[in-house]
């Protein structure tokens, strides 16, 4: 992504004349009925026109909906540059480009009902310089790679924005799409039949095993046992749908083979909501062994004598104040715990690298960068003697939990989220709605039992609302966030329950 707040009127034009190009390119093929049907043509004619009024009354009033911001925040992301962290002004000009394109677009496609092979010479003056769009295909295509060799080129290109984790688990993704339809047949002979067979047979694989791992897609299918979750298949496939959008975006296929395949009808993954915890299961949790004592470090799920609070003590009573991301949590260094001014705060940056492997922090978005001042109730719990306890320790280190070991796929949260699960799983909270984020939802309860204005608790929970008028000024200042903090209706049973076992220092 490109690290700029501001771009020349230059740069901004070329942007949204590329983004048109992309449009362009979905849409010169042009609209064929079912059956020749004529009143087909007449419903796409209207809906084309209806659209393109509709933009046009958004760009006159420099005002535009949720949809158009988020459509361009997603072709500007394609183009390398992160709509939120640009100046408001120059934000405001890409955005009213790019709805510009959209309209644009769909003057293009009522071209293409009344003629499909003529050229196209855009309407709008912006896109004239784009030249005329001829809707013959070369004849005449450059050779395309081995599907081994793009694939390899993809993970290098995308990876560097990626954390560990998802360099992993797409690769090993793409790995299924490779061993399927064979490594080295070209990409560009990858037909739409091909994808559709690939999705159909991964829907049949079976739950990976010790004797399964090494399987080919087809060993996998005809190996017995259980098949793998609609979920599982589905972040598979569109891994390898990702993978052909970028190819044909970056013209290294004529065309996305995989454009208009989807998961089946009717199997789309059914996931329960994340929920946040009722009372009672709160104080079932926080009155656990982990908090209330337990028998030694390694079993801390049994009952015993011993109180340690350290990261797995303090992480989970975070997240239940703060309504803060598992991974926001666990990557704090101790320069980013603010208590000795009159708002005591944590500062959820992705500043400095982690130590233990020299990886960045990361934060999900540029929203979720921000201050988060603390409930009065952690400080009570005895949260800053923890923090300066922990500067005092000789073991210390740059991170506040150190203790959390990185997992594989170099992210510490990834260990913490397995371990959070056991511990819910001790105390009998076995269902899978709730987990480590259902504090987050819990925090959001609390600010709207408070009636906190909604942009307030976006900003202290890190949630973009997709509007550009969030991207002027400097957001709200700490003072009303922590007022905000200080009037949450936070459920009292934490506090009650850990004084209540001792668990509270």
């Amino acid at each position: 992504m490109l690290e700029r707040t501001s771009l020349s009127k230059a740069d901004c034009r070329k942007l949204i004349q590329n983004c048109f190009h992309d449009l362009s390119r979905e849409t010169d093929f042009g609209f064929i009925p079912s059956a020749g049907d004529c009143q087909e043509i007449e419903e796409q004619r209207g809906l084309a026109k209806e659209f393109i009024a509709a933009i046009e009354q958004q760009v006159a009033n420099h005002s535009f909906d949720t949809d158009i911001g988020y459509r361009a925040a997603t072709a500007l992301a394609t183009r390398g540059v992160e709509l939120d962290k640009l100046r408001g002004d120059v934000a405001l000009d890409l955005v009213s480009g790019v709805a510009r394109a959209l309209a644009e677009q769909q003057r293009l496609f009522l071209h293409r009902l009344e003629d499909r092979l003529a050229s196209y010479v855009a309407t709008d003056p912006l896109f004239g310089t784009v030249g005329p769009i001829c809707a013959l295909p070369n004849t005449d295509p450059a050779p395309s790679p081995s599907l081994s060799e793009l694939t390899a080129l993809y993970l290098k290109e995308k990876g560097a924005s990626w954390t560990l984790k998802t360099q992993v688990s797409n690769k090993a993704k793409l790995r299924y799409l490779v061993d399927y339809v064979g490594p080295d047949v070209p990409v560009g002979s990858v037909t739409p039949q091909q994808v559709r067979a690939f999705r159909d047979a991964i829907r049949e694989m079976k739950i990976e095993r010790a004797r399964t791992r090494d399987l080919t897609v087809q060993g996998r299918v005809a190996a017995t046992g259980q098949t793998i979750d609609v979920r599982t298949a589905t972040l598979i496939f569109e891994c390898a749908k990702a993978f052909f959008r970028w190819a044909a975006e970056e013209v290294h296929i004529p065309s996305n083979p995989a454009k208009e395949i989807a998961v089946k009808k009717g199997e789309k993954p059914r996931t329960r909501p994340r929920r946040p915890f009722a009372t009672n299961e709160i104080e079932r949790l926080f009155s656990a062994p982990n908090f209330a004592g337990f028998k030694s470090r390694s079993q801390r799920f049994k009952a015993g004598g011993l109180k340690v609070d350290d990261a797995y003590f303090w992480i989970p009573i975070l997240g239940f104040f703060t309504g803060a991301r598992l991974g926001e949590l666990v990557q704090l260094h101790m320069s980013d715990v603010h208590l000795d001014g009159p708002i005591p705060f944590i500062d959820i940056n992705e500043n400095g690298a982690q130590p233990d492997t020299g990886a960045q922090k990361r934060v999900k978005s540029a929203a979720g960068i921000r201050k988060v001042p603390l409930h009065p109730d952690l400080l009570t719990l005895g949260f800053a003697e923890f923090v300066a306890r922990r500067k005092k320790d000789p073991r210390a280190r740059p991170r506040l939990f150190w203790e959390v070991p990185f997992g594989a796929d170099g992210q510490a949260s990834t260990v913490f989220s397995k371990w959070f699960g056991r511990l819910l799983q001790s105390v009998g909270l076995s269902d899978s709605s709730l987990v480590f984020h259902s504090f987050r939802h819990g925090a959001q309860d609390a600010f709207k039992n408070a009636e906190t204005l909604q942009y307030v608790t976006d900003q202290i929970i890190g949630h973009a609302d997709g509007k550009v008028s969030s991207s002027y000024g400097q957001g709200v200042s700490l003072e009303v966030l922590y007022k905000a903090v200080r009037q949450a209706k936070f459920d009292p049973t934490v506090l009650k329950t850990l004084k209540e076992t001792g668990g509270a220092k």
